[in-house]
């Protein structure tokens, strides 16, 4: 636990609306024999021990991977089960009635031509209109999803995307992921007010000239810098999205980017590695990691987490290592395209299928099947090479029969730290 955390426990530990929380949990989990309040204090320790938490209008966040508490997204997450009741022992397997958290590609369309996009290469097709979104987000709110994330493309150039984002309700916490461009004060303080929760800023480099030439255009810099501005001034939760390459994984590097951050306000900082999909589907040792490289990531996370004034950090290596949760693609994750397909995320090119024509739970629950277990370690890097070969004879995206045959070969063994403490295993 970090002594930068003392005060938001204390403050936490003092917030009756909190401890109401927390006692109505209890209170729900106390029906399932399953449950342990020992399990479940140590499945919040081991939550919240790489963490720096985070207060937002009154609400507190111990990771973005999950809902803020308190709130009715996070009773949401709770009550996501097939079976309405024992709903512990359901979550201490990950088995649940949808994802946590589902990313909608509002669109293909984009202002910038980034080197690292996870989109090229893959089919195109007409954009769902309005009304197809509003009723996949209303199934994707029956399934229980209390994390909703809207990208792209570039989702800022859909006119309807207020209109979009309204029709989520309260169960769900609503971000938005951008390069920032088009992101004015008008524009931030409208998507404030149809309910958006956080808003995702692109940012790889706190020089100028780096970030337009991983972005491909000049100005885009400039964008994302004033777009963070904006989010903060519309009362957004405001997060700096940063892809490290293995050549720029340096303190100097990451401690650039924090202090840039810093000084402009940001919330958090969520740091992904390069991923072998879209443009970077090929081998190189100045851009993908070693598990010494992921291993040197976590340890500068950990720094970054205790130095006072930095904002919040977040690792996918950290949050999908077997320390923590796992991958959850597919099972606590999933992404649907700018025309419907359904993919276990938007770095895994296999569909199961067109949400707008076919029923979505059902589709889900036959990729949630296929893929079983969480991962420990992101499955697209795991698995990069299956996914490869099979598309040598069927291009991209793979087809749900290719999909769920790579899925069958690489099945978890077993469960990451997270459930395995909810389990009495740990």
């Amino acid at each position: 636990m970090y002594f930068t955390n003392l005060p938001k426990i204390l403050k936490l530990a003092a917030d009756p609306a909190m401890l109401r929380f927390i006692f109505k949990l209890h209170q729900f989990y106390s029906e399932d024999r399953a449950y342990s309040p020992l399990r479940f204090l140590k499945s919040m320790i081991n939550m919240s021990q790489s963490e720096k938490i985070q207060c937002f209008e009154g609400k507190y966040i111990l990771t973005s991977f999950l809902p803020p508490m308190p709130s009715k997204a996070f009773f949401q997450l709770i009550q996501a089960t097939n079976q309405k009741y024992n709903f512990y022992s359901q979550h201490m397997k990950a088995d649940t009635s949808g994802p946590i958290s589902f990313f909608l590609s509002l669109t293909k369309r984009c202002v910038l031509n980034c080197h690292h996009c996870s989109a090229k290469g893959r089919e195109s097709g007409k954009e769902l209109s309005t009304a197809s979104w509003k009723k996949i987000i209303h199934e994707i709110q029956a399934m229980g999803t209390s994390i909703i994330g809207f990208t792209g493309g570039e989702p800022l150039l859909r006119e309807d995307l207020e209109e979009i984002i309204s029709s989520v309700s309260s169960k769900s916490t609503t971000y938005l992921f951008t390069c920032g461009k088009g992101l004015d004060k008008p524009r931030a303080a409208s998507l404030k007010k149809a309910g958006l929760f956080a808003a995702g800023i692109s940012l790889d480099s706190a020089i100028a000239e780096e970030h337009n030439k991983c972005r491909g255009v000049k100005g885009a810099f400039e964008a994302a810098i004033e777009a963070i501005k904006n989010s903060r001034a519309a009362g957004l939760y405001t997060m700096i999205q940063t892809v490290i390459l293995k050549k720029d994984l340096s303190k100097q590097h990451f401690f650039s980017i924090c202090c840039l951050a810093r000084d402009l306000g940001v919330h958090e900082i969520r740091v992904l590695e390069p991923i072998k999909s879209g443009r970077f589907f090929m081998d190189s040792p100045n851009i993908f990691y070693t598990s010494q490289d992921r291993k040197k990531l976590i340890a500068l996370h950990h720094q970054a987490n205790r130095v006072r004034g930095f904002p919040k950090i977040s690792t996918f290596a950290n949050t999908e290592s077997d320390n923590k949760y796992g991958c959850g693609a597919g099972i606590q994750h999933s992404y649907i395209n700018h025309n419907g397909d359904l993919y276990p995320c938007d770095f895994v090119p296999m569909c199961f299928g067109n949400a707008e024509k076919n029923n979505l739970k059902e589709l889900w629950d036959r990729m949630k099947k296929a893929f079983g277990k969480p991962h420990s370690g992101c499955f697209a890097l795991t698995n990069y090479s299956k996914i490869a070969e099979k598309s040598l004879s069927s291009g991209f995206p793979l087809k749900q029969i290719e999909a769920e045959e790579i899925c069958a070969s690489c099945q978890a063994e077993d469960y990451p730290k997270y459930y395995r403490i909810l389990q009495g295993r740990e």
